[in-house]
């Protein structure tokens, strides 16, 4: 079905299936379709135990030179002014927002595709209670930014940018 929707609309040099689990029957067949496995990332996953209510009580779950190495980082972004806030609006940064997406976007090795500007504030819209969009600002200027979706139970990294030069 792939193949035939990409005759019916031109040329296409790239279909991606992706997120399929271990689990699943049928993904081999797409082998025979010329298809072919590719490895990518790994997700990070961070069981919270619910015994941790404050950013303290994951770094004390650290080994010790982990832990040192978060509040290094932590006192090196304090002491430049830095401050992390969750950003409810971002509909009047989307400009900012989409600037520092490119810086990151612009240096990755594959870029299936390219985000328009009002692709974040369209999807906070749209997922509402579910979107996070925290930002790094120096003043009211916005260095860097990382957005979250809530599913289920889980929270999962979505898209970031931020400014190499402050960086």
């Amino acid at each position: 079905r792939i193949r035939r929707a990409d005759k019916l609309s031109g040329q296409t040099d790239i279909v991606m299936v992706k997120d399929f689990t271990a689990e699943e029957n049928g993904v081999d067949i797409l082998e025979s379709y010329g298809y072919r496995p590719v490895e990518t990332d790994p997700n990070m996953v961070l069981e919270i135990p619910e015994s941790w209510q404050t950013f303290d009580d994951y770094l004390n779950s650290l080994a010790s030179k982990y832990r040192s190495g978060a509040k290094k980082i932590v006192k090196e972004v304090t002491n430049a002014g830095i401050e992390l806030e969750h950003l409810k609006n971002i509909d009047p940064h989307a400009t900012r927002l989409h600037e520092l997406y490119m810086n990151v976007h612009s240096k990755a090795a594959v870029r299936l595709v390219t985000l328009p500007p009002d692709y974040l504030p369209t999807l906070a819209t749209a997922c509402g209670d579910q979107f996070r969009c925290t930002v790094a600002k120096r003043g009211s200027e916005i260095l860097g930014f990382i957005t979250s979706l809530k599913d289920g139970d889980t929270s999962v990294g979505y898209y970031i940018g931020f400014d190499y030069e402050t960086n």
